[in-house]
């Protein structure tokens, strides 16, 4: 018989497109009680306060959820379970629930599928110019039949630098082999036999930099990885190379990155940027060598609709002692973006 109370903090419209209505009929199945953040506007943390009790068992967060920090978990002292709908779950939980014995699981794999996806569609489509092909069309022109720059690059031809075999990494690179066998990875966390495992060759930073045809970042926010490519970084990489941002902004020095673009030494794929929305004057709208996403890397109506129900598959796991498939120790969530 189920016990205890589930709180789902996740306010009703993201509920409505990261829940599927046989999910939340099944989460109802699953204790005794389930308090839900019905609302169009997420909770604030007096709301979660308030929701908080000795009988709740599970916790259910995502984008814009009030953080469990050690009052809220205070205010649980029977949790047992954070089941986070969404990637990183580094701002929504107190580091002290690890010390508690709470279990953290969350939905970043869900997620980094789609990310994976879409690095290697724009490096696809960067590398085959087809931003300006359409361009051209839409002009009334027609192909440059006697070649040039416009004629496009073969990825199979490529050396691809990825940075960081984080969660999205692992899932770029083999779909990257797929195409090119000149793979390399910077991970100061990865050895030689694990990079021999994932298939690529381990570089330091500046090498991958310097040889790559193709630079993708996935690295973490962490204090190490603030501004880890500058100005002197992008300025090793080839001539028309192609630089790939759908991790964070925090990563690279945008000064730095618009110079070199504005100087059209490289060519951009970003997804990402210091300030969200991009401002309508930002400089960056303006370069003809940079294709320009508004953070949308990690959405596809799929992701989007499985991130909470593989969550309640988590706490259903999880109720029948079952291992949780995407459980984080506090040391990995130290280590995620």
């Amino acid at each position: 018989m189920a016990t205890g109370t589930i709180v789902v903090t996740v306010h009703r419209p993201l509920r409505d497109m990261t829940l599927k209505p046989e999910d939340e009929a099944r989460l109802e199945t699953l204790a005794s009680h389930v308090v839900s953040n019905d609302g169009d506007e997420p909770w604030t943390q007096d709301d979660l306060m308030e929701h908080l009790d000795p009988d709740v068992r599970a916790v259910i967060t995502s984008w814009g959820s009030p953080k469990l920090d050690q009052e809220a978990l205070a205010a649980a002292p029977n949790l047992e379970i954070v089941a986070h709908a969404a990637g990183s779950v580094r701002p929504y939980v107190d580091e002290s629930a690890w010390d508690s014995g709470v279990r953290v699981t969350h939905a970043a794999d869900v997620i980094a599928e789609a990310v994976a996806e879409y690095t290697i569609g724009a490096i696809l489509l960067a590398l085959r110019g087809f931003i300006g092909h359409q361009e051209t069309l839409r002009a009334g022109a027609w192909k440059q039949s006697s070649g040039g720059s416009n004629v496009g690059g073969l990825l199979a031809e490529r050396r691809v630098g990825v940075v960081a075999a984080s969660m999205v990494g692992r899932r770029v690179i083999p779909l990257l082999r797929a195409f090119t066998p000149d793979v390399v990875l910077y991970d100061p966390f990865v050895d030689e036999q694990e990079a021999a495992d994932l298939g690529v060759q381990l570089a330091d930073l500046d090498t991958l930099m310097r040889t790559s045809d193709v630079v993708t970042l996935h690295a973490p926010i962490l204090p190490a990885t603030h501004h880890m490519i500058g100005r002197r970084e992008l300025d090793l990489m080839k001539p028309g190379a192609l630089f790939v941002n759908c991790a964070r902004a925090w990563l690279v020095d945008q000064d730095a990155l618009l110079d070199v673009l504005t100087a059209g030494r490289i060519e951009a794929v970003l997804d990402v940027f210091d300030d969200e929305p991009l401002p309508a004057d930002s400089p960056f709208r303006d370069l003809p060598n940079a294709i320009l996403t508004p953070h949308i890397a990690g959405f596809t109506l799929e992701t989007r609709a499985r991130q909470m129900g593989r969550m309640v598959d988590e706490i259903a796991r999880h109720i029948s002692g079952k291992p949780l498939r995407h459980e984080i120790s506090r040391e990995q969530a130290e280590r995620m973006a």
